[in-house]
């Protein structure tokens, strides 16, 4: 009798300190995946701020067309023999000068793309799909790394990888329910612990059953 209720005692606490291992392990899983996921929407807000910058500077392409264009003909109604002539007849205007300008917003995606790397570099993933778009992000910021100069082919092919990660990023979101799940079902420490509470509630019913 004294053996029983020692018995039951035993396997209630045993019982209770898996239970809490599991509930602990299981909340541990959901929140690490849940900070590399926040890490991860903190990048895509970075990459949000280059596709910006690039958006800016197709319109300063686009603008400094239009005004090379109108520029070349007022020239040749004129007469003016050459550029200077035109800008020292227009001296009164506040004139920006387009290579500075793209130097500079080339310089401040540069440095963006740099905080990217680093960022990525410091990080250590264990997840797969996460790991997976990290190399892509990681690839797609060395491109932008290697740019001496802005070019419309090169803006366009930019603007294509970006959409390309945050429609990937976005699916894994989507999904992230389903991947904590998976998470938790494949853990290594919670396959040990299904295992126990397995033989536990296996012994259970064989001590039931057999009077042991």
């Amino acid at each position: 009798m004294i053996f029983d209720v020692l018995s039951n005692i035993i396997l209630g606490i045993l019982g209770g300190i898996i239970s809490s291992i599991i509930v602990s392990r299981v909340f541990l899983i959901h929140g690490d995946y849940q900070n590399q996921l926040r890490f991860f929407d903190q990048l895509m807000h970075k990459l949000g701020y280059i596709a910006g910058i690039l958006a800016v500077v197709k319109k300063v392409f686009e603008v400094s067309y239009d005004e090379d264009i109108r520029m070349q003909r007022e020239m040749k109604e004129r007469g003016y023999k050459s550029e200077a002539e035109y800008y020292q007849a227009h001296s009164d205007k506040d004139w920006i000068s387009k290579s500075a300008l793209l130097k500079k917003f080339l310089s401040e995606v540069k440095k963006i793309a740099q905080s990217i790397k680093d960022e990525l570099f410091a990080l250590h993933i264990e997840y797969p799909q996460l790991a997976k778009i990290r190399d892509i992000i990681s690839t797609h910021v060395n491109t932008i790394l290697d740019l001496d100069e802005f070019t419309f082919s090169d803006i366009n092919k930019i603007e294509q990888e970006s959409k390309a990660i945050a429609d990937d990023f976005g699916k894994i979101k989507s999904m992230t329910a389903k991947q904590i799940i998976k998470l938790i079902v494949t853990d290594k420490v919670m396959i040990i612990l299904y295992v126990l509470v397995a033989v536990i509630v296996i012994g259970a019913i064989f001590s039931y059953f057999f009077g042991i």
